[in-house]
C-alpha cells in the first residue's frame, strides 16, 4: 500500500459508525484485493467494501462484494 502515513490522515474524517466504500472495477477481487480491504481497514478503523467484478454507472455493487471489518478482539472479518 502506498503512502499509508498520508493514508491516515482520512482516520478523523469517518464517525464511529463509518465505513467506506471502493467502486472501482475489481478493486475487491483475489488476494490482493482482500489485502487492500484490510490494510485500509486497519489504517482508518472501519469497515471497507468493495466490488469483485467489473462495476458500471448504477449505484451500487454489481455482483459480489467483498467487506472487511475489524472484529472485537483485534482481528480481521471478511463477509
Amino acid at each position: 500500500l502506498l503512502w499509508p502515513e498520508m493514508l491516515v490522515m482520512l482516520r478523523s474524517s469517518f464517525g464511529r459508525a463509518g465505513w467506506a466504500e471502493l467502486h472501482g472495477c475489481s478493486v475487491a477481487r483475489g488476494w490482493a484485493g482482500k489485502m487492500l480491504l484490510t490494510q485500509l481497514s486497519q489504517i482508518w478503523g472501519v469497515p471497507v467494501r468493495g466490488g469483485v467484478r467489473d462495476q458500471d454507472e448504477h449505484p451500487g455493487f454489481e455482483g459480489p462484494a467483498r467487506t472487511a471489518s475489524r472484529t472485537s478482539d483485534g482481528g480481521m472479518r471478511f463477509r
